[in-house]
């Protein structure tokens, strides 16, 4: 494991970046955000090791916002540790993480592998099935 994901899961938590406490979540609720974070974040681990079922993960997403707002601070929080590996490995010059950076970062200054294209205006479609024109 990186240093930078493995120090995501054992620093202390900030008061003001992390703030579950403030938060109403069950000891479930708490057991299955720390279960989420032990696992990088797949969510049907994190269920089996808590011991709940996806159906009820579902449903404290959908029905119990304080239970969402620490799905929403903890993945915040993950992303944070994987650019910061991100940062890590371009700074080492590793090509891959290089290009990866310019495809999406750069994608404006023309290193995407394919342009979007947007059209405007009024366009005529026809369409064939089989041998016949309709």
């Amino acid at each position: 494991m990186s240093a930078s994901l493995e120090s995501y899961r054992t620093a202390p938590l900030p008061s003001k970046v992390w703030t579950l406490k403030h938060l109403k979540l069950t000891d479930k609720q708490l057991a299955y955000i720390k279960n989420l974070i032990l696992c990088n974040f797949v969510i049907n681990r994190a269920a089996n090791m808590t011991g709940i079922s996806m159906n009820a993960y579902y449903d404290w997403k959908e029905n119990y916002p304080h239970f969402a707002k620490a799905m929403e601070i903890s993945r915040d929080r993950f992303v944070d540790a994987i650019e910061g590996k991100f940062a890590e490995l371009i700074e080492e010059g590793n090509p891959q993480a290089i290009m990866f950076g310019l495809k999406t970062v750069g994608r404006d200054r023309g290193y995407a592998e394919k342009q979007d294209v947007s059209l405007t205006g009024v366009a005529g479609i026809k369409v064939i099935f089989g041998d016949s024109e309709k």
